[in-house]
């Protein structure tokens, strides 16, 4: 399910993204799985977007309220 739900929001934001004529100002990849792909019967996936933050903004509008957003996130 996590896997499915997770293209799921990465063809809507590639759709959103052309709708929009970000082509040019933003780059996405994923998705992938996260670092510990399984941790206490939860499955991670990650999406990175980027580019401008107002840019990025318009984008993260549609992640669902039950995902974590990381904005601007730095190696530890």
């Amino acid at each position: 399910r996590a896997e499915y739900t997770a293209e799921v929001l990465f063809k809507k934001i590639e759709s959103s993204i052309k709708e929009l004529s970000l082509q040019e100002m933003v780059e996405v990849l994923g998705p992938t799985t996260g670092i510990i792909p399984r941790l206490r019967n939860k499955w991670y996936y990650q999406i990175l977007l980027k580019g401008a933050k107002q840019t990025i903004d318009q984008l993260i509008e549609m992640v669902p309220n039950d995902w974590t957003i990381d904005v601007d996130p730095t190696s530890a």
